[in-house]
């Protein structure tokens, strides 16, 4: 019965579409990262301080703090984190899903929408150095012109409230 304003993973790779739908009933929010993590992990220290000293501070600015003094302690360089709000991620599957099934009639259809899949998927920013098969949905959406495509694309940019991506 307990509900969280933010679930956190000081962990790789937890930034996905499946992740945030398990979630979605237990928090407000979650914070991930799409790519390896530095073995350091998180700064907590700054943001930590901060809040201790403004614990009415907001989820989202809260979250923001986290996801800017992780960047900089690494310098701003091959991190990644990402504030989503799990309230959305149900209208995001399902603009997803339609999506996917508008894609799916046009490849029955017509051999060169396999193509645009194939090549989307192909060229859309992987994670990782390619060593598992994780890539950045938005992207791979943005190389379509599959119907429901812009919006999957509003949906998701309104689901991510903040990112960091170095």
């Amino acid at each position: 019965g307990v509900k969280f304003d933010f679930i956190g993973f000081d962990a790789c790779l937890m930034a996905t579409l499946e992740t945030a739908y398990v979630l979605e009933p237990y928090a407000d929010y979650m914070i991930a990262s799409e790519e390896y993590e530095p073995g350091g992990g998180w700064y907590y220290t700054d943001f930590l301080t901060y809040y201790a000293e403004n614990v009415s501070m907001d989820t989202e600015e809260l979250g923001k703090l986290i996801i800017d003094d992780f960047a900089q302690y690494y310098g701003n360089r091959d991190v990644t984190l990402s504030l989503i709000s799990l309230r959305e991620v149900p209208y995001v599957c399902r603009k997803l899903e339609s999506f996917l099934d508008n894609a799916e009639d046009a490849i029955r259809r017509d051999n060169d929408s396999f193509r645009t899949m194939s090549m989307a998927r192909s060229n859309a920013r992987e994670y990782c150095n390619g060593q598992i098969d994780q890539v950045d949905i938005l992207d791979l959406v943005k190389q379509t012109d599959f119907r429901g495509r812009e919006e999957l694309i509003d949906a998701l940019k309104s689901c991510v409230k903040y990112y960091n991506n170095s």
